[in-house]
Order: structure tokens, then sequence, then C-alpha cells
């Protein structure tokens, strides 16, 4: 009499019944049934996340702790455009001697190499192992090249993936490496194409011909594409399936800018730039619930960009 019988166990959620037998000291088994309904509870996010502040490139934990100046610009120029290789090392355009170059480095700010040569401005790079998709203006309009880069930071098989007669850039990968997302100016106003990661099959996604839509983003899940669509006033970030249907507006803010979408590696989360409350790095659920700031709010935080 008052005993007490702990139970422990994972369960799924949803109903779920179990069963719990007891004997007694004269050896008689007593069986209670019970019923619960099992709530999800969600795992907090996890992981690194790199971003720009006053020109330099930061790292910083997702909550916004551990945060780190890995590049301390000392020049007259900015660190922009940060991605993640898949082994951890970053690729980042620069300005440091002169026109926008792209250069990689470790995590930690060290053994900073130049991937480009110099001869036009080059940025917006997109990483699949050790393929770069990247925007080079070399022939005068923003056009979108690729090329592999070993451990050491050699540069080889540099090919052209657009020839159009308009600028075409911010390119991102499918997670399987077959395609590429990436934004056309070839119909007026910024709009969402995707192209085969050979340049074949280049087709639209975006649907207004009346307003910018930019910033794609493909989820590691593969199953979705993150995009900004500005409104004339306010930029809102949106996501559709792979083939541009059912498009939804994940912020839906009438008076501000959420722009620079990055998904989390496990595809639950997006973390994001708003200019809401002064500037800075957000954070929310994949269908816009929760939307939540991440970083100290002390200075401008822009192109958050989760590691993989």
């Amino acid at each position: 009499s008052g005993s007490q019988v702990q139970v422990a166990g994972t369960l799924a959620s949803g109903a779920q019944s179990f069963s719990v037998t007891v004997t007694d000291s004269a050896g008689n088994p007593f069986t209670e049934t019970l019923t619960i309904n099992v709530t999800a509870v969600t795992q907090p996010p996890t992981g690194q996340f790199v971003f720009v502040s006053q020109n330099n490139l930061y790292t910083a934990q997702y909550d916004g702790t551990s945060i780190v100046n890995v590049t301390q610009v000392t020049f007259s120029g900015q660190d922009s455009t940060p991605a993640w290789l898949n082994d951890g090392r970053i690729v980042f355009a620069s300005s440091r001697d002169g026109l926008p170059q792209l250069y990689i480095m470790n995590s930690d700010g060290s053994n900073v190499l130049r991937l480009t040569d110099g001869t036009a401005a080059e940025y917006d790079a997109a990483l699949f192992g050790s393929r770069i998709t990247y925007v080079s203006e070399r022939d005068g309009l923003a056009q979108i090249y690729v090329m592999d880069v070993d451990a050491g930071g050699a540069v080889s098989n540099v090919v052209r993936l657009t020839d159009g007669t308009a600028n075409e850039y911010s390119p991102a990968w499918s997670p399987d490496g077959s395609r590429i997302t990436y934004v056309s100016e070839r119909d007026g106003l910024p709009q969402i194409y995707v192209m085969n990661s050979d340049g074949s099959g280049q087709t639209r996604l975006s649907t207004d011909n009346t307003r910018a839509q930019f910033d794609p983003t493909w989820s590691p899940d593969g199953q979705s594409i993150a995009f900004v669509w500005d409104w004339g006033g306010d930029q809102d970030i949106f996501t559709m399936n792979t083939d541009g249907s059912n498009q939804q507006n994940r912020t839906a803010s009438s008076t501000v800018n959420d722009n620079n979408p990055s998904w989390s590696s496990d595809s639950t989360r997006i973390v994001f730039y708003s200019d809401r409350d002064g500037g800075g790095t957000y954070v929310m659920n994949a269908d816009g619930t929760n939307p939540t700031r991440i970083d100290a709010g002390t200075a401008q935080t822009i192109s958050p960009t989760w590691r993989p």
C-alpha cells in the first residue's frame, strides 16, 4: 500500500497504450493498462552559422553565443557572401585586393587562400562537395560559372553555365548536386530559375512578373526552396516546392524586410536577416512560426548561413 512504480522509456507521438504488471508479496500479479497521448517535443536546434557584420565575417553558435570575428578586416573593403564547404571551410567574397574576389579559409579564419584571378568581380559562391558555383562579371554581365577546388585551394575545370543577355546570379545547389537554382533578369525583374548542373534545362519557377523574387536556397532534404518576394515596400520569405508549386509566405510582414534565408541541416528551421528592431539575425520554424532573434542586437548582422 502506498508504493509507487516508475516506468521509463521512449514513446512515439500520438495515443500510446502500455501495460504494467507487478506482483505482491504473496505472488499475486496485478496488471494495469494505461493509454496516454504523447505530444512530440521538438529538440532545440544546434550548430554553427557564419554571418556578416560591419564588413567582417563572424561565426557563432545557433543560440548567438561563441561569436568570433574570423576575418578581422583591416582594409577599406569588405568581406561578404559566405558559404560553407562540407569539410567546414568557408568560401567568401572579399574586396581586400580591389575587385570582389573569391577566397577560402578555415572556419577559424586561418589559411586564407585566393581562388579567383582578379580580372573581374566574382562573388556569390555556392558549394557542392569540391564543386563551387559562383558569379563572374568577366564578360560584362553577371553570369554563373562552376569550378572544382581541391583541398589545397587549386582551381580547375572552370565552366560557364549561363550565357544570357541579362544578369544571372545567386546560384544554389540542390542537395544531390544535380540541379542549381538561381536568379535571372532575362524577363525584366529578378526571377527564380532552375537548371541542371551542366547548365541545361533552364526553367523559370517564380510566377509574378510584377514583383522581384530572389535569394533562392534549397532545403537539405530536397523538398523545398526558400526565397524572397519583394512586395515593393517590404520583403517576405516564401517557400515553394522544387517545381515552383505551393508558394507560401512564411514571414507575412507588412512593414519590414526579411531576406537572406538559409536552412538548418535538418530542414526544420530557417535562419534569416530582418530589419525589424534595428536589423539582425532571426530564426524561425520552416512553416514561419516562432521567429526569434538570436544575435545580441549590438550591431547589424546580415547574410547568416547555417553550417551543413
